[in-house]
């Protein structure tokens, strides 16, 4: 039992590590396009060159694992991620940033792809409550480490400065998570990657799959777009701006670890799908509303919407599913999952570029509709021995 629990804490500091190197170019952008002479358009090339090789080692990580365990590339991702970010705060030019962007990649696709894997490997049968605590940590680091880079440069001490301290904060995580890790082997090492072929073959899969690209989609564009939202549509401050975000990242935090506690007597379709209608409701909230407080209420409703989607569906699809490798399985589902960030984030920018911000924000409300009609279409056409 002491061992489980210090896994599991491990495996919560490497959930936080990977939200918070998702947090360090949005923060020092601005700084960088000065300081290293780039372009905004060259400043947006980076996350999606890092998130096409996150993509591509999506797909490779099945081999990885099958060769050398879950644990230890998980550690070996830590570790990648430590290294260019250390090395990024030393870059001269944008083509070095990009470059080490590009090498990084390859340690957020390890963890994206096994951690999810590892977990459920560790705690089968618990309905999911362990992935999404663990995953609560992706929301937590998606704020606090957005507060703490953000001071650093309100402080004057320089875009350098968040890469070192995210650098510092990478080899503690990772450290940690190697101190924690289970003692005298790996769990369920035996991955079959030739099962992506007929996983991506199995209409079930692909609706699961299509659930996951809208839950994504939605935590994304809320993420991305709730500060800029309360600034140009609703005529916030930056502070106020920064409130919202951390109201959103705070609810997304706590649903998932009420989702995990309450799995066992409801079940993960019901959370899911509940969650889903609740999350239609607050995004027309969010576009109807006409004053900050309303909105901020909405986006905490959002939050609770969104928390339980990426970890909820991929341990109910590993129950419904049980002919297929687990690991797998997930991976497929996130690869559906990392499309549907990159994409719903264009699409509102696009939207609000034509006709605003806020209806820009319907998009919220039409990726709710497409998670629970995918949901739903997978309950009613597909069954399971494991349903």
């Amino acid at each position: 039992m002491k061992s489980y629990r210090s896994t599991l804490i491990g495996s919560c500091a490497m959930m936080y590590l990977y939200a918070m190197t998702k947090g360090v170019l949005p923060i020092a952008m601005v700084e960088m396009t000065k300081a290293l002479q780039f372009s905004l358009t060259q400043g947006g090339g980076i996350p999606f060159a890092g998130d096409f090789i996150l993509l591509v080692v999506l797909f490779a990580s099945g081999f990885i694992a099958a060769k050398v365990g879950k644990v230890c590339a998980i550690i070996g991702g830590g570790w990648i991620l430590t290294g260019t970010l250390l090395l990024s705060g030393f870059s001269n030019s944008y083509y070095a940033i990009l470059g080490l962007t590009l090498v990084s990649g390859v340690g957020t696709g390890v963890i994206e792809a096994l951690l999810n894997p590892f977990i459920h490997d560790l705690t089968v049968g618990d309905e999911g409550k362990a992935l999404n605590v663990v995953n609560a940590f992706f929301s937590v680091g998606a704020c606090t480490s957005v507060l703490i880079f953000g001071e650093l440069l309100f402080l004057g001490l320089g875009w350098r400065s968040l890469y070192f301290t995210a650098a510092a904060m990478a080899a503690g995580s990772t450290l940690f998570f190697t101190i924690m890790r289970p003692k005298g082997g790996v769990y369920k090492d035996n991955v079959e990657p030739l099962h992506l072929g007929k996983i991506a073959k199995s209409p079930q899969s692909i609706t699961l799959g299509i659930a996951l690209f809208a839950a994504g989609g939605v935590e994304a564009v809320l993420l991305f777009w709730s500060a800029s939202y309360v600034q140009l549509s609703l005529g916030g401050t930056v502070r106020a701006a920064a409130v919202g975000t951390a109201i959103f990242a705070g609810a997304m935090a706590i649903g998932r670890v009420y989702s995990g506690k309450v799995a066992h007597k409801y079940g993960l379709w019901t959370i899911v799908t509940a969650m889903g209608v609740l999350g239609i409701c607050s995004a027309l909230g969010m576009f109807l509303s006409q004053s900050i407080w309303f909105f901020y209420l909405c986006l905490m409703f959002g939050g609770f919407a969104v928390a339980p989607g990426w970890p909820s569906i991929q341990s109910y699809a590993a129950k419904r599913m049980p002919d297929f490798d687990a690991t797998m399985l997930m991976i497929y589902l996130s690869a559906w999952g990392i499309p549907g960030f990159a994409l719903s984030i264009f699409t509102v920018g696009a939207v609000g570029d034509r006709f605003g911000l806020q209806f820009g924000f319907l998009v919220v409300t039409g990726l709710f509709s497409l998670l629970v009609a995918a949901m739903t279409f997978e309950r009613k056409v597909f069954t399971s021995k494991n349903s």
